[in-house]
């Protein structure tokens, strides 16, 4: 079981932000934006129980995004809890349901979830002051708001595969392969979209994007394909020789092979420039929450301009559009725009009403690559 609590320590932070009987804050300022009444929240904080978190972000993501707003909020103090997406969400229904202490805000990758919590009403319908700075795939239920984006990319073996023959695209990966059979013919590796929803939506919005088309390619390329549950393990084998060419994994595989000298020699990496897949893992204040203000204040600072910032410093992808490429580290949204066309950008969604032609689509994704 994957299990984790993190609490951020007084080290981290300076001693003197715990001792909140002796903190009595000045009025914080905000965005002109920001409504009027939002100190109301600000004071109601004070009176509540420390955050809780259920997440399915590693801790490491967590800690700067919790050192900045305990250093607007010193007095809340936050628990995270980094579970798998199914195990936070049985958890936090089986605490609901005996009326234990719960997760106050949830985030977790896994788009089918929300809708089920949305539907259920176990989401805080609450929209943030930030709301209107952000783009429709930022917001996609009432009360959920995305915490960090995600792209996939490929990724090919330097040393093995020449430049020229290097495709940029997934068409082009047809045709390249179409003609140099011997060179790709089991060395081309993609993520093994069932075994993943997160996977099986970026095959679907990925067939939406080409249309029927894409079946002529993948019909083709699925026998010479294999597949990998991980990115981690498809990266590995790239470097390894193993496999020369990959695609659909996460773009931290690409910023792990630039941070390598190593891998920097053996890999290289882009975005296809025919469709790049872009996700975002999501969070939302609980329905069960005991502590409602604070849980505003975390959800509203992490899409806010600081907060995003913060996302950056923790090593995941900011999306704000006030941050460009090259204000903090890693990859932006702005940066990832400047790369690829907006018309080839594919927004990996889920829609409950699509499920019919969803599964569908993953069957026959099955039968090209004789799953």
């Amino acid at each position: 079981m994957k299990r984790r609590q993190f609490i951020l320590s007084a080290s981290a932070l300076g001693a003197s932000a715990f001792f909140p009987a002796r903190m009595s804050a000045q009025t914080q300022a905000f965005p002109a934006f920001y409504p009027a009444g939002y100190q109301v929240i600000v004071e109601g904080s004070k009176a509540e129980q420390p955050l809780l978190i259920y997440t399915t972000f590693a801790t490491s993501n967590w800690a700067p995004i919790i050192k900045h707003f305990r250093e607007k909020y010193p007095w809340i103090e936050v628990s995270v809890l980094d579970l798998n997406p199914r195990e936070a969400l049985e958890r936090y229904r089986t605490e609901r349901g005996a009326n234990s202490r719960s997760a106050d805000l949830l985030y977790i990758n896994a788009p089918e979830i929300w809708s089920e919590l949305s539907a259920d009403k176990e989401i805080l319908v609450y929209k943030s002051p930030e709301d209107a700075s952000l783009e429709g795939w930022a917001k996609p239920l009432p009360g959920v708001y995305a915490a960090t984006l995600s792209a996939e990319i490929y990724m090919w073996n330097k040393l093995l595969l020449p430049e020229n023959l290097v495709p940029t695209g997934l068409k082009d990966l047809y045709e390249k392969a179409k003609a140099n059979p011997d060179i790709f013919n089991g060395r081309i590796c993609t993520y093994n979209a069932p075994a993943s929803v997160y996977y099986s939506l970026v095959v679907y919005q990925m067939v939406k994007h080409h249309g029927e088309q894409i079946w002529e390619w993948l019909d083709f390329l699925g026998p010479m394909t294999k597949l990998e549950s991980g990115g981690a393990a498809a990266a590995e084998k790239l470097y390894s020789g193993e496999y020369i060419f990959t695609y659909n994994h996460n773009l931290t595989n690409g910023v792990a092979a630039d941070r390598d000298p190593n891998k920097h020699q053996l890999a290289g990496w882009g975005f296809f420039k025919d469709g790049t897949p872009v996700g975002a893992r999501f969070g939302a204040v609980s329905a069960g929450t005991r502590s409602p203000n604070s849980s505003k204040l975390m959800l509203d600072f992490v899409v806010s301009f600081d907060g995003q910032k913060a996302v950056a410093e923790g090593g995941r992808e900011a999306y704000h559009s006030r941050i460009k490429q090259g204000d903090v580290p890693g990859w932006t949204y702005d940066g990832i725009k400047k790369e690829v066309p907006s018309d080839q950008l594919v927004y990996v969604k889920y829609d409950p009403s699509e499920r019919a032609e969803f599964e569908k689509t993953i069957e026959r994704w099955k039968k090209a690559h004789h799953v």
